[in-house]
């Protein structure tokens, strides 16, 4: 017990970045059962939900600092700015010394895009000029996270082809301290994430969880009387079936407790708790 207690305070947490998934349902994500698995092993680690729905992989990857978000044109920060909404990676942040609070207005055209940016400062103070180029120090950038065990589950948003996600998934590795996880594609089917699926295998090795996979292996040996037509035949593509996702690859409760369990065992069998 006092060992464990001793890898806990040195490993300050599970950080766990990604969209829809990873913010889960309102009654289901895999970061709960995570926490849980985690203290059946003895190791009482806060595990913190870092999702936001809907992002795209690069989004989560500008909330985690590896992809930096820069402001695009010259702008400014007047004395105070009242207005915003916490988003987990993000806030509070810095920009060009300023302390505060940055939000997106929604696009009323496309509601997972952002068509203004504000700024609600921490303290009210001098006008600040803000130069084209300059990098938001986002909360996710913090030196902290670099020392804790990060996950990330990677989205179907936010690249074009395979190697563009490798590169992406690569900045990622980069920016923390070794110890990390990388979550496949939950949407799709084999033919589809033919690819991708080996391109991170082969970069990531056991690093790596292909989560569609996972789920479908595990409905394969669930398979029974009760599997639905519908089901054996979303088995037989490489989908994961509608028991354990929805048709867009959001988990179920029992879809999350299988990942949470896989990843606890990774978590285990690649040393992050030595």
């Amino acid at each position: 017990k006092e060992e464990k207690e001793k890898v806990v305070a040195k490993l300050k947490g599970v950080a766990c970045w990604g969209g829809s998934n990873t913010v889960g349902y309102v009654y289901a994500n895999y970061i709960d059962f995570l926490y849980e698995d985690l203290k059946d092993m003895g190791y009482d680690l806060p595990v913190e939900n870092k999702g936001v729905k809907d992002e795209s992989t690069v989004d989560i990857l500008g909330r985690q600092g590896s992809i930096p978000i820069i402001v695009w044109e010259n702008t400014e920060i007047n004395v105070n700015i009242l207005c915003g909404t916490k988003n987990p990676g993000v806030n509070p942040c810095s920009i060009n010394g300023v302390k505060g609070t940055l939000f997106g207005k929604t696009s009323e055209e496309d509601a997972t895009k952002t068509s203004a940016f504000y700024f609600q400062r921490e303290i009210s103070g001098e006008k600040v000029e803000v130069p084209a180029g300059t990098v938001v120090q986002t909360e996710g950038s913090d030196a902290k996270y670099k020392d804790y065990i990060n996950i990330i589950w990677l989205e179907r948003k936010g690249w074009s082809t395979p190697k563009e996600l490798l590169e992406q998934t690569e900045k990622f590795v980069e920016s923390i301290n070794g110890k990390y996880i990388i979550i496949g594609l939950s949407d799709g089917d084999e033919n589809t994430n033919k690819e991708v699926d080996k391109l991170l295998e082969e970069k990531f090795g056991d690093k790596f969880i292909n989560s569609r996979k996972l789920l479908v292996d595990y409905a394969k040996n669930d398979m029974g009387k009760n599997t639905t037509e519908s089901n054996k035949e979303k088995i037989a593509k490489g989908i994961i079936p509608s028991n354990l996702a929805d048709n867009n690859g959001l988990l179920s409760v029992t879809g999350c407790k299988v990942l949470s369990k896989n990843v606890c065992d990774k978590i285990k069998t690649l040393g992050c708790l030595n």
